[in-house]
């Protein structure tokens, strides 16, 4: 909406190389989007410019808004609440208010009085809880076909699942080395960049220290395990006790290792079962 009077007085329009320029006509604009209006008051009308102008600090106080200026874009926000309000690119080195920028604010809001599929609103609200979702529709905040989710997400489930913590064992220690757990991973779907494609953690049970050492191939843990032993021991200036594993090939050779040094080998109570049946 421009409200236009003739501008009757004698003033000019003054730009960069301090040329007067006459002033046609005097008012005040309205500029509409779908979800908000701003206000341009003392609007001049200069048919000697080709472009019109903004005054940045006119607009701020004519709307209560701030502008954010960044490289190539800008973003009119309300100065209480910081709702996006408004945003525009850059263009020949100036910030460009067009009507592509005042109708772009409309793709960044959605409409209440679009009725839509559960499932859909579900997917566009980014997957929120049922209680969330209901409380939409209550408040209105949302028009639903059906206001009850009856469909079920399969990427909710792995997104938001957590593991039970283990419970307490029973077995305490009192010392550095008493107890190491130990397992390897692997195989990699792809090479790390020193071309390894396992790796085993040694992890303490007192300390919860963590030793990763990566491996070419299973068969490395073996030499690993004395290179490990020789760090820790030498550090701690004590002796590994026991080790727990799950009794994976590339343990069976250390095994016999372990009888040999005093280490104890323990196994996870499964593994240790169906050796047993064995």
């Amino acid at each position: 909406m421009t409200t236009l009077e003739p501008h009757l007085g004698n003033d000019n329009f003054h730009v960069g190389d301090g040329k007067g320029l006459p002033i046609s006509y005097l008012g005040h604009i309205k500029i509409y989007t779908p979800h908000h209006s701003f206000t341009l008051s003392n609007v001049l009308r200069v048919p000697a410019i080709m472009q019109p102008l903004l005054s940045v600090q006119k607009f701020c106080l004519d709307n209560i808004v701030y502008f954010e200026f960044h490289p190539h874009v800008f973003y009119v926000k309300d100065l209480n609440t910081h709702d996006f309000l408004l945003s525009g690119q850059s263009k020949d080195g100036l910030y460009a208010l067009t009507k592509s920028s005042v109708t772009s604010v409309a793709q960044a809001y959605w409409s209440p009085c679009t009725s839509a599929s559960a499932d859909l609103w579900y997917r566009r609200l980014g997957h929120p809880t049922s209680r969330i979702f209901q409380l939409l529709i209550l408040k209105n905040k949302i028009i639903c076909n059906n206001k009850h989710l009856n469909f079920q997400c399969q990427s909710c489930p792995l997104g938001k699942s957590s593991r039970l913590s283990l419970g307490p064992t029973g077995h305490k220690t009192f010392a550095p080395l008493e107890l190491i757990f130990s397992d390897v991973w692997g195989l990699a779907p792809l090479f790390s960049l020193d071309g390894y494609r396992y790796f085993v953690i040694f992890v303490d049970a007192y300390t919860k220290y963590v030793w990763y050492y990566p491996l070419v191939a299973k068969s490395d843990v073996y030499s690993v395990f004395h290179e490990f032993q020789t760090l820790i021991e030498r550090q701690f200036s004590l002796k590994i006790k026991s080790v727990q594993t799950g009794w994976g090939g590339e343990y069976r050779k250390l095994s016999i290792f372990f009888q040999t040094v005093g280490i104890h080998h323990r196994l996870i109570f499964p593994i240790l079962m169906k050796k047993m049946e064995q």
